[in-house]
């Protein structure tokens, strides 16, 4: 009896002790794979977690907008997957009419891509997690400081706090603006959210629209050309410059003279001459087709589109209808973009005033690159010329790619032809703008062969100098050798 008692009692444990082994081997392969995610997490650049961290972003939205109850007519993968992506990316490109097709569901969702990567993902969840009364990651706070070009980490959580107060202030001062405005277009509701909805896309230079035609509609409205090109400006310039001038600002108001940094001097000065060159360019070239109209409505269109070339992508001309002179114009403001640290693309204003400077050097035969009697340093002239050249070749192969899967279709449809109308595609992708000079809701007159194409160089342009500049930085060691010299003769 004793050995049967015995060997019931083990075989009824065995069941038990195959569910502790079992555990123990699941705790095991848990460990394990926790193990390998932080090791792997700890050997990406937090360059790579940004970008990362923008294609989950965009799968996310996709995903979303993909969902029946987002749009009020179901849209293919690749639609929802270009709009996704132009939201994050704050580009601003459409393949469907925003407010015709996506309900106030898909549209919420836009806003919040919108909001998301026009800020920056690691600044926006940090800013989260702030208000919420969490301490940010150090990690966090390290990517920020390649995102908005700052130094160290306490500057960092000053220009966190700077940033989520001034964007809550410029955001919904324009948005109490522009509801007052629509109010007396459209019943009160309706109003406010689309007031919200153009001050977030204005000041984020995203571009999106809820009406079919942009702001063509209010070429002449005082307001509307008031307040979103200045939303546009602000959220261009640059947080470090806003920054600075405020700091300036205060140290005045307390009977302390404290001059401008030269990246503030360079960035505001930048900005004002090519709003005004841009404005100049837009009245001479643009001027005599706006027909029947006035003047200051001539001016406040010219106006408007100069701010908004650069990277916002709102118009009040139609540029289907535009002039070549006048796309190739628009063309170099859209590469030349937006300024470091804000929410724009391109190139940055700094990176072009850099580039002109050695132009200037080495016309003078100058050594050294100098403005303001300041020098500035060799690396910071070959961060700025790789970003450039990077830029342009990432332009050229896209516009290739474009004319082979695209060219025919172009120009059989389009008033311009298919070289320029592509071009202009493809560098309003890459400086986040957003202009469009193709028929069928913009962009959708694209195969699904080119809107990928579209949407790699808008995800790229998003990235891109920011990426650049960081691999430039992380490749600047010091060499232990060097080779002879031996001249070359170039030009």
């Amino acid at each position: 009896m004793q050995c049967r008692a015995k060997c019931y009692n083990r075989r009824r444990a065995r069941p038990r002790r195959r569910k502790l082994r079992k555990a123990g081997h699941r705790l095991w392969e848990i460990a394990l794979f926790e193990r390998a995610r932080k090791e792997w997490l700890d050997a990406l650049s937090p360059v790579h977690i940004l970008a990362l961290c923008f294609v989950a972003a965009i799968v996310v939205g996709t995903v979303a907008l993909w969902l029946p109850f987002s749009t009020r007519e179901p849209i293919r993968l690749v639609d929802a997957l270009f709009t996704a992506t132009s939201a994050v990316c704050v580009t601003g490109l459409i393949v469907v009419d925003t407010g015709a097709r996506f309900t106030g569901f898909g549209q919420g969702v836009i806003l919040c891509l919108i909001q998301l990567g026009g800020l920056g993902i690691m600044a926006t969840s940090t800013v989260v997690l702030v208000a919420l009364g969490q301490r940010a990651s150090m990690r966090n706070l390290a990517m920020l400081r390649g995102e908005y070009t700052v130094s160290g980490i306490g500057s960092a959580k000053r220009l966190l706090l700077t940033v989520g107060v001034f964007t809550v202030v410029a955001e919904t001062a324009g948005a109490v603006v522009l509801a007052n405005r629509f109010m007396h277009d459209m019943p009160a509701g309706r109003a406010v959210w689309f007031g919200i909805f153009h001050s977030i896309s204005s000041f984020c230079n995203a571009g999106f629209s809820l009406f079919s035609d942009s702001f063509v509609r209010y070429r002449g409205d005082l307001t509307i050309n008031c307040v979103v090109p200045f939303l546009i400006v602000f959220g261009g310039i640059g947080f470090p410059a806003l920054i600075d001038l405020c700091h300036k600002f205060l140290a005045r108001l307390g009977g302390v003279r404290l001059a401008l940094s030269l990246h503030a001097r360079i960035v505001f000065t930048a900005t004002a001459v090519l709003i005004v060159v841009g404005t100049v360019m837009f009245l001479v070239l643009e001027g005599p087709s706006m027909h029947g109209t006035s003047f200051s409505e001539r001016l406040a269109a010219s106006w408007f589109q100069s701010v908004t070339t650069r990277t916002a992508g709102f118009n009040t001309l139609d540029f289907g209808a535009v002039s070549e002179p006048t796309l190739l114009m628009s063309i170099v403001l859209m590469i030349v973009g937006g300024s470091p640290g804000s929410t724009a693309g391109g190139i940055k204003t700094t990176t072009f005033v850099v580039i002109l400077l050695v132009v200037f050097a080495r016309l003078r035969g100058h050594e050294r690159v100098e403005i303001g009697k300041r020098s500035i340093p060799a690396a910071v002239v070959m961060k700025a010329l790789v970003v450039a050249l990077l830029g342009v070749a990432l332009i050229g192969v896209a516009t290739f790619l474009l004319l082979m899967t695209d060219g025919a279709n172009v120009a059989a449809g389009e008033g311009h032809g298919s070289f320029i109308s592509l071009l202009f595609e493809v560098v309003s992708a890459f400086g986040t703008v957003g202009l469009s000079v193709l028929d069928t809701a913009s962009t959708g007159a694209l195969t699904w062969m080119g809107k990928l194409v579209i949407i790699c160089v808008m995800y790229l342009g998003r990235l891109g100098p920011l990426v650049l500049a960081q691999m430039v930085l992380s490749a600047d060691r010091p060499l232990r050798y060097r080779y002879p010299e031996e001249h070359l003769l170039v030009g």
